[in-house]
């Protein structure tokens, strides 16, 4: 379905569904690099990217790993399927799209 497969559709069903099946939250974060010890959000949740003119792609935060020459700084590891063939698994994000906005949605639970 839509809700799934569109990335504008996800966002707004994830953060509005209150009935059936996954939710979430928009975070709000100042770096999408976070410390090791204070990140707004964790693996399971959901990061987005923006194309030119519209949110293009949707990946979940599969883990973390330290930035390159820091040992307090990490950044997210993401998985998720661009088209047929193409895909990112455990990528780092900054080579997702790179130099793209991004936004982050908190995983919160799921209804049955």
């Amino acid at each position: 379905s839509s809700s799934w497969s569109g990335v504008p559709e996800f966002y707004g069903f994830v953060t509005s569904n209150t009935t059936k099946g996954p939710s979430g939250a928009h975070v709000n974060y100042t770096n999408i690099n976070a410390s090791s010890v204070n990140r707004p959000y964790q693996a399971g949740d959901f990061l987005q990217f923006y194309g030119v003119s519209e949110w293009i792609h949707t990946t979940i935060i599969t883990g973390f790993t330290y930035m390159s020459g820091s040992t307090t700084t990490l950044e997210a590891l993401v998985t998720g399927r661009t088209s047929p063939g193409s895909f990112q698994k455990n990528t780092r994000q900054s080579q997702v799209y790179t130099n793209n906005s991004r936004r982050v949605i908190k995983f919160n639970g799921y209804y049955k």
